[in-house]
């Protein structure tokens, strides 16, 4: 229904009930203080924006006789601005903050507008209480967005004789002012919670620079990737391994995809992946450069770890390949000793046939990487293993000037196959040996610590790289000449069936530390 409309009906009523246009309006709906605040509370946006226009508004003519109200969506009156002799004469008439208008108190613009949806103009006699006909009135509605509901209305009153021809068109005009700085401030709020989401995430890092390449913006990921040396005012062009990709962006004006970054010194994080894209204003100038970046740490290990899986699967093939090769002439030899014997010296033979007896079993070994199967575990003496092998190895160990000296416990029990492993010491002797050519000394030692079973073996040979280390264990990865690079897999895949672990420590020029670690019970 029109205003017009609404207006004649509204009066219609007000005499059907004998209301006594005589009488000043009757407020019979009132909000109780603590209803008012609370409600004052919900509109806190709407009240701070439109008293910033208001503000403005009054300044420019302090003496007009002007008096705004506003109100919520049901018509209650919140704020009450204006002429301090208008707002007099307006709260003698009962206007006041918490007074609601309604229909069936009489006809006024700020009751007609929340009905029609329109703005509304009430003049003089269009009032039907008679202290109001000198008095001009206009409302608008306030929407917090384009096509919502009514937040609230706006309201101008004014003497009738002072009420300015486009009285209404000026409310509508500052009505429009304020639904598009709340419409903005929404925006904004929006932006801001997106921004802060963006910032403040735990899975990518943010660095986001301005048209020149000074971080404007970065959170704690992109500090934690990158280093404690990026922060607001730092340029991105001079910062690695950042600079270039960012560089690009700026000049080229294109993004940058899918870059991979080499974190160095920056653990747990050692890859990463950025995206850098220029953000351009509405003229097309660049304003902003945004970098996200990915840990792809530990992705990477794991495309690593199925590298090597697929090694490990061409090693195991191509070893049991080997292994029986090697075996089928190694029992013809085994036989025609055996068949000979009588012949032989008896300390030489004894000597070829263990020998022989080892050579078997390095054949076996090498047999677990096609074919694992699970150790035969029994109560052994890790230590008297040792003397074992060392029997054998000293002889080799004398000639190349290398001593080896075994300290710490007597006896080392626990549950393995001592053939296993006899088969790590072994290969890490081995490589002890291979680290000092020109001779040097190994130091074994046998302890017990926090219910563990541990031998360390300790060189002072040449010492290993970081690189070489980290890729230590790799199927057919070897620095040595005439190797293969599955020894210390061998030793990896023993240690870990009989549930121990592996670790190895070395720095170039000093040496190198292997531990194997057992479980005390055996288990």
């Amino acid at each position: 229904m029109r205003p017009a409309e609404l207006l004649a009906e509204s009066k219609a009523r007000c005499i059907r009930s004998g209301l006594d246009p005589g009488e000043l309006p009757a407020f019979s709906d009132r909000l109780t203080a603590s209803e008012l605040q609370a409600r004052r509370i919900a509109f806190q946006e709407v009240l701070e924006v439109t008293n910033c226009f208001i503000d403005k508004f009054l300044s420019a003519a302090p003496d007009d006789p002007l008096l705004i109200l506003m109100t919520d969506a049901e018509g209650c009156v919140l704020a009450l601005r204006g002429n301090a002799a208008m707002e007099r004469q307006v709260r003698r008439f009962g206007i006041v903050e918490g007074v609601r208008f309604t229909e069936d108190m009489g006809p006024s613009s700020i009751a007609l507008s929340l009905s029609c949806g329109q703005p509304v103009l009430l003049l003089g006699k269009d009032h039907y209480q008679e202290a109001l006909h000198g008095v001009a009135c206009c409302t608008a509605l306030l929407r917090r967005d384009a096509g919502a509901a009514p937040a609230g209305t706006l309201t101008f009153m004014t003497g009738l004789d002072d009420a300015h021809p486009h009285l209404l068109a000026l409310l509508c005009a500052t009505a429009d002012s304020i639904e598009r700085e709340l419409l903005q401030r929404g925006r904004n709020e929006q932006l801001h919670m997106l921004n802060q989401a963006l910032i403040e995430n735990k899975h990518y890092g943010v660095v986001v620079t301005d048209e020149a390449g000074v971080v404007v913006e970065c959170n704690a990921l992109s500090v934690g990737m990158l280093g404690p040396a990026l922060a607001p005012s730092v340029s991105a062009l001079s910062f690695e391994p950042i600079a270039a990709i960012f560089r690009h962006v700026l000049e080229e004006r294109t993004e940058r995809m899918g870059e991979e970054l080499v974190l160095t010194g920056r653990e747990p994080f050692e890859r990463a992946m950025l995206d850098v894209v220029p953000i351009f204003d509405g003229a097309g100038r660049l304003v902003r450069v945004f970098g996200l970046l990915r840990d792809m740490t530990e992705r990477h290990k794991t495309e690593e770890l199925l590298r090597n899986t697929e090694k490990l699967v061409v090693a195991g093939q191509l070893a049991v390949g080997i292994a029986h090769e090697v075996r089928n002439p190694l029992t013809t030899v085994k036989g025609l000793l055996q068949y000979s014997k009588s012949r032989a010296e008896p300390a030489y033979y004894d000597l070829i046939m263990s020998e022989l007896d080892r050579m078997n079993l390095i054949v076996s070994e090498f047999m677990i990487l096609g074919k694992p199967e699970a150790p035969s575990h029994r109560p052994i003496d890790a230590r008297a293993v040792l003397r074992e092998l060392l029997a054998i190895f000293d002889t080799q160990a004398s000639r190349n000037g290398v001593e080896i000296a075994t300290t710490g416990v007597d006896e080392l029990p626990l549950s393995g196959d001592p053939n296993q492993l006899k088969q790590v010491y072994l290969n890490v002797l081995k490589n002890a040996m291979d680290a000092l050519p020109f001779g040097g000394r190994i130091d074994i030692r046998f302890e017990t610590s926090g219910g563990e079973r541990r031998i360390r073996f300790a060189d002072d040979g040449k010492g290993m790289s970081e690189e070489t280390l980290r890729r230590i264990g790799d199927p057919f990865f070897t620095t040595k000449p005439d190797g293969n690079g599955l020894g210390m897999m061998i030793v990896k895949r023993i240690v870990a069936s009989h549930g121990g672990r592996l670790s190895i420590e070395s720095e170039v020029g000093r040496g190198t530390v292997v531990e194997l670690a057992f479980p005390g019970d055996g288990s």
